[in-house]
């Protein structure tokens, strides 16, 4: 009769609480994909004058053309020839 005063209240409350808990402790979780963070720098870019900007461009694309009709003219190094037209 002891005994029965023990384990009634003990298997009652097993079945009223039920296995969810020690199941949910047991049973892989599903993966969740990491969220990339974003970085975003703020800077402040000096914007140079477009009268400036014009004459280093101009600057840049004589100096290319220039070496593009030297190249041609002397028949030089094909490679190179090729590499200032793809630039």
């Amino acid at each position: 009769m002891k005994r029965f005063n023990f384990y009634f209240p003990l298997i009652f409350l097993i079945f009223i609480c039920g296995c969810y808990t020690l199941r949910k402790k047991f049973i892989r979780k599903k993966k969740t994909e990491k969220e990339i963070p974003v970085y975003v720098d703020f800077k402040e870019y000096v914007k140079e004058p477009s009268k400036e900007v014009y004459v280093e461009y101009y600057l840049f694309v004589r100096g290319w053309l220039d070496e593009i009709i030297e190249e041609l003219k002397e028949g030089g190094n094909f490679k190179r020839v090729r590499k200032s037209f793809e630039e």
